[in-house]
């Protein structure tokens, strides 16, 4: 909701699924900071335990090596999870050039097997986080470096 009003498109045009998906993330990682959590199909322990009234790591897990890699993931990349703006703000043709303008042949000769096919693909797979909602939202008019980078 917050991301529709004060936060978002209200006050800036722009409806980040990106900002949205790392939220959830940060949510996920401080309640696993004390509790177990779920991440796709692997249930991950507490990284930290309560012995003899203080906080210790949890040393029945590797999450003092592993602690965020599990977590960070192209949700996060709006490149391929990409933002909706707002039509009467103007900025969708604004951004479209600077994708084109900057980042296109970039991303181009950064990865020469790169096709508007397999980046559509990486975009769809990326609505929800592990099969979990985090507020994703749909638009026709995305702009993404499938769609502006292949025309």
């Amino acid at each position: 909701m917050t991301e529709r009003t004060f936060y978002g498109t209200l006050v800036s045009g722009v409806y980040s699924n990106g900002d949205l998906c790392a939220n959830y993330v940060g949510m996920k990682f401080y309640k696993g900071l004390t509790n177990e959590i779920k991440i796709d199909d692997t249930l991950r322990p507490a990284v930290l335990i309560l012995k003899n009234g203080f906080w210790k790591f949890n040393e029945n897990s590797d999450l003092k090596e592993n602690l965020i890699k599990p977590l960070i993931s192209n949700h996060f990349n709006e490149a391929l999870n990409p933002s909706k703006f707002v039509k009467n703000f103007g900025y969708r043709s604004f951004v479209r050039r600077s994708v084109r303008k900057r980042s296109c042949r970039q991303w181009l000769d950064s990865n020469l097997n790169l096709t508007k096919t397999n980046l559509e693909n990486a975009s769809l797979k990326l609505k929800s986080w592990h099969g979990e909602d985090y507020g994703f939202s749909e638009s026709e008019n995305f702009i993404t470096i499938a769609n502006t980078c292949f025309d």
